[in-house]
């Protein structure tokens, strides 16, 4: 079935896994009740129960076989790229070198001239920022696609007539405990969206 629909797809918008990052869901705990303040709501009896549960940190893609679980690696991973030819640091398979693979699937399937609009975001893990805007748009260009633009979609809410950040409580907290750790770091209030086209197709000359 895919077979048949290879070239004929003219956009493809998705995100991709943002690797083995540490990730917290801001509902939890006093975050509900943060963020239903913030709404003007109160919170209800489902949401405070979903609170008083939810873990506050957890990795990105703890279920197994994801492909955030991979170890990061390095775009010299990809099939073909670099001087090792895909090796990599020869420690087995990555998270870049399987989004090289997703990512040529995906531009099999897009007609010639087609979109493939990838929305990514930059983690912090191991007290490093990772480049996966920067990395995502190399494994692209290695496997052939022309890239577009880049697009910085700004985290933000709408109120009183004017646009403010908004990022999310858990980035917040975690930015303050490394700045109270001495770590370098900052708030991230973006993700960016890395538009991509597969090449147009020649025109046929008149005879």
């Amino acid at each position: 079935m895919l077979k048949s629909l290879a070239g004929t797809v003219p956009l493809i918008l998705t995100s991709p896994p943002y690797a083995d990052a540490m990730l917290g869901d801001p509902r939890g705990g006093a975050g509900m009740a943060r963020a239903c303040a913030g709404e003007g709501r109160r919170v209800s009896d489902t949401q405070r129960a979903y609170a008083a549960k939810v873990a506050h940190h957890c990795h990105y893609g703890d279920s197994p076989g994801s492909i955030a679980r991979l170890r990061y690696g390095t775009t010299n991973d990809a099939p073909g790229a670099g001087d090792g030819a895909g090796d990599g640091d020869g420690d087995g398979e990555s998270y870049l070198s399987a989004m090289t693979s997703v990512y040529s699937a995906c531009a099999r399937m897009l007609t010639p001239g087609g979109y493939l609009v990838l929305v990514t975001k930059n983690m912090r893990a191991g007290g490093t920022m990772r480049n996966i805007a920067g990395d995502t748009i190399t494994l692209c260009q290695q496997i052939g696609l022309a890239f577009d633009q880049h697009i910085v979609a700004l985290l933000a809410v709408v109120r009183d007539g004017g646009i403010y950040p908004r990022p999310s409580y858990y980035q917040m907290t975690s930015v303050r405990r490394a700045l109270a750790r001495g770590e370098r770091a900052h708030l991230v209030c973006h993700e960016d969206v890395l538009v991509f086209r597969t090449p147009q197709a020649t025109a046929r000359r008149r005879k």
